[in-house]
């Protein structure tokens, strides 16, 4: 039987669509394989932490020097919290006269880590259209990015940490 040991990197994801409502969850349990110079078939995979069994899935081929990443459900120990201001609305206008509206909103967002070791948080709030999609003011330590509709950050907690972020953006 073939049993490798592989590299995974654990970490806590949050990703949705933005609403212009308050919201709140639970991180997913999320993990990122790097398969670093071989092979690995499709198969059964049985994920273990600290000697535990956390989860099971099945995958398809990977090639080597390719990257999977994979959730394993909430995970209820990394919660969040987003509050959501709109802060301003405009008209505006593109080169042909189309009018639209452009909307400013401030998010504050609390993440809670219960665990009793650090964990790297990911954000990924995504945009359905990425028309006009800007970074007005970022987090103190200008951890977000804005990909294409998608805004990206990613935090470091403590253990049994808690923190607060605040960034503004603006999107049509």
């Amino acid at each position: 039987m073939f049993r490798p040991t592989i590299e995974i990197e654990r970490y806590g994801l949050i990703e949705k669509y933005f609403q212009r409502i308050d919201n709140r969850g639970n991180a997913k349990r999320a993990y990122r394989l790097r398969v670093p110079d071989r092979y690995l078939p499709k198969g059964q995979v049985f994920v273990r932490e600290s000697d535990r069994l956390v989860g099971e899935l099945s995958w398809s081929d990977y090639s080597s020097n390719q990257t999977n990443e994979f959730n394993l459900g909430e995970d209820p120990d990394i919660q969040y919290f987003e509050t959501i201001q709109l802060n301003s609305r405009r008209q505006a206008y593109e080169a042909n006269g189309y009018r639209f509206i452009l909307s400013t909103y401030t998010i504050n967002l609390y993440l809670i880590n219960n665990k009793k070791r650090s964990m790297n948080i990911e954000y990924r709030l995504k945009f359905s259209s990425q028309d006009n999609l800007t970074l007005k003011e970022n987090t103190n330590d200008s951890l977000l990015q804005i990909d294409g509709s998608i805004l990206n950050g990613i935090f470091q907690l403590n253990a049994n940490d808690e923190q607060e972020f605040k960034f503004t953006f603006e999107t049509q």
